[in-house]
């Protein structure tokens, strides 16, 4: 089970602030893990899952057009690198803290499906 993104409140000036953090929920140490931080998220952005990588986008509306997505970049879970699309560039994970072997590692003609679920405004997403 991953946790992506969301935001928490200042005690102090009640002030809402990101918490721009991937992070893995371990079952043999019944611990969260966090895998990465996500560059510059933004309130916002969208996170979606799709084929092992987290997706960090925007939408841009026009007057009279329909709304464009872009997908800004992207976390590949079993590489546990992020990739940018529009440059094609790859880049290893830099804030990576305590890397580990992603648990999808499953045959490339696999099947699975998603369950997303928002949880205090943390969008958690369940492999099934």
């Amino acid at each position: 089970m991953y946790a992506a993104g969301g935001f928490n409140i200042n005690p102090t000036t009640h002030k809402p602030y990101m918490i721009p953090d991937l992070q893995l929920f371990n079952q043999t140490t019944q611990r969260w893990q966090r895998l990465t931080t996500i560059p510059n998220l933004e309130l916002s952005h969208a996170l979606s899952f799709n084929d092992n990588n987290l997706h960090v986008s925007e939408t841009i509306e026009l007057p009279d057009q329909l709304p464009v997505t872009n997908i800004l970049r992207s976390f590949d879970l079993e590489k546990l690198i992020w990739t940018n699309p529009n440059n094609d560039l790859n880049e290893q994970n830099s804030t990576q803290t305590n890397p580990v072997k992603s648990p999808l590692t499953l045959s490339p003609n696999s099947k699975r499906s998603a369950e997303i679920k928002t949880n205090q405004n943390i969008q958690v997403v369940n492999l099934i």
